[in-house]
């Protein structure tokens, strides 16, 4: 390979996006080396996603860089609204119809929050560009990645210069989108949800920040327009995404295929959701098709996929970009079991049982939204305005139906050890006080590690071995931590158990009486996983 570069990496990451940049952070606080690629120096300059969940929310703040984009007002609480095609509100997931007890989740953010993603992008490449543990080549393309046996290869090239290089790497993780050089590799089937919807999707930058802040609702809403279904979207920093449906029924503007069509199409459709088409300065005007499909296994060998390479989804619950942050997080821990020593790579098996299923179910529900937005059949739109219009008067159904909507089912299987409920369901975070008085979230006593959460003194030789080798953290209540709120206290009296055992992910391994037996039982699940293939 003369006139190549070779460089050896733990982990090489294919992608800069949100998904790729977060997972490049989570591997620099673990300590392990990185080579992140992206055919494109900068970041995209306008936001391809709106929504960010409480759970994404969390994990900016496990990578300490949530404050930055606080700062930055990146970040809005938002709500989502559902009117019909005249724009009369059908229905809400807002506060007067959930309250803030299901709007803030467990974690202790919002459940939904609007996001600047170049911004958001820009603060993630920030916070790992000074570190000894991460290398970033963008403005490189990656050829050809293939899976060697005992690491992987990357051949890959810069595009406006002449450096060509041989990447090794234990691990390589495709965060390429949705047409993946690493799904590719994998060399897998791909299970076809069936769902494709031509759809035309505008930003558009709002410079009246009265207009801004007062015409466009905090959030998101869903118009149910039976000839141009779609949302609205409020982003921070003055940005707006409208999009439409595209069918070749109701095309009123030409076939949409020229620039000017796409303009005509685009300020009609401004002025029809109610807008001043002078107020908006459009930046970007995109045929975009929505589909949804999934490779049919996200792990072979030392490859595996993250993000929308793994799982392409509508956007119809919000759920697209937080899919792949929970991808990262899962992934990193995983791969850092690995890498030092604690389990082998056949826990990377569990990436795959965990992550899939449940985004499956989210693909399914993000489906179940478009088509329900699509109806063009009266009876049927009679049938669902009628339904959104009870959420508007109920709060008991709206509950229902935002439950329904969001839907992030717990894991079911995996590296989870599944004595109790909660073992794979994501563990809660309480505001709680330390020692010295200072209040903060949980997760800022835990750090990034395994952590054993007791009521109770936890006492015995697997929770001495449970510090000492895998670096867990244990906090027992009134000595490592206060509860003034006693939300920690009322979630373990209402599943009755007096110890959590915490992966580093927020995921709840399991949950019992008796700390003892969950840490032993803990360590016998990671002895399963000392596969003799293990080559680390």
């Amino acid at each position: 390979m003369s006139g190549k570069k070779q460089k050896t990496y733990d982990v090489a990451i294919v992608g800069c996006g949100p998904v790729g940049a977060t997972l490049a952070n989570y591997f620099r606080m673990f300590g392990h080396s990185v080579a992140i690629f992206d055919r494109f120096e900068k970041v995209f300059p306008y936001p391809r996603a709106g929504g960010v969940d409480d759970e994404s929310v969390r994990n900016f703040q496990t990578l300490g860089v949530l404050e930055p984009m606080q700062a930055n007002g990146d970040l809005f609480e938002a709500d989502i609204w559902f009117c019909d095609a005249n724009s009369k509100k059908l229905g809400a997931f807002d506060r007067r119809h959930l309250g803030d007890e299901m709007l803030v989740g467990e974690s202790g953010y919002h459940k939904l929050s609007m996001f600047h993603q170049p911004n958001v992008e820009t603060i993630l490449r920030k916070a790992y560009e000074n570190s000894d543990y991460v290398d970033s080549y963008l403005g490189y393309d990656v050829l050809s990645v293939t899976d060697e046996g005992d690491h992987t290869l990357l051949q890959v090239k810069e595009l406006d210069g002449d450096e060509e290089l041989e990447i090794r790497a234990l691990y390589t993780v495709g965060c390429d989108g949705a047409k993946s050089l690493v799904q590719q590799a994998l060399n897998v089937g791909t299970t076809d949800f069936k769902y494709s919807e031509d759809y035309i999707v505008i930003d558009a930058f709002v410079e009246d920040k009265a207009y801004h802040r007062t015409r466009f609702p905090d959030g998101a809403y869903f118009v149910l327009d039976e000839t141009y279904a779609g949302v609205v979207g409020k982003a921070p920093h003055g940005w707006v995404r409208l999009d439409f449906i595209r069918h070749p029924d109701s095309l009123v503007h030409g076939n949409l295929e020229t620039p000017e069509e796409l303009e005509q199409a685009t300020l009609a459709l401004i002025e029809a959701r109610g807008f001043d088409p002078a107020k908006l300065e459009i930046k970007r005007i995109a045929p975009y098709t929505f589909e949804a499909r999934s490779p049919k296994k996200w792990r072979v060998g030392r490859l595996l996929v993250a993000g929308d390479a793994a799982h392409l989804t509508p956007p119809w619950v919000g759920q697209g970009l937080n899919m792949g942050m929970r991808d990262a997080a899962n992934i990193a821990m995983k791969i850092n079991l690995v890498l030092t020593g604690k389990a082998g790579d056949s826990v990377l098996d569990t990436y795959e049982d965990e992550r899939r299923p449940v985004s499956l179910k989210t693909i399914e529900a993000a489906i179940f939204m478009g088509k329900m937005m699509e109806i063009k059949n009266p009876i049927f739109v009679a049938i669902r305005n009628a339904a959104l219009r009870l959420s508007g008067a109920s709060s008991m159904a709206a509950r229902a139906q935002f439950s329904d909507w969001q839907r992030k089912p717990p894991y079911n299987d995996g590296f989870i050890g599944k004595t109790h409920d909660l073992s794979g369901r994501w563990m809660i975070q309480p505001t709680v006080v330390d020692p010295q008085g200072n209040r903060k979230g949980l997760d800022d006593l835990i750090g990034l590690n395994f952590a054993l959460v007791a009521t109770t003194t936890p006492i015995g030789p697997s929770v001495y071995r449970f510090v000492q080798e895998m670096g867990g953290v244990v906090l027992k209540l009134g000595t490592d931590f206060f509860d003034p709120e006693n939300r920690f206290v009322d979630f373990c009296n209402k599943h009755r158990v007096q110890n959590v055992l915490m992966r580093p992910d927020r995921y709840i391994y399991d949950a019992g009486n008796d700390g003892e037996a969950l840490c032993a039982d803990f360590f016998e699940k990671l002895a399963g996983y000392q596969s003799a293939g293990s080559d680390d």
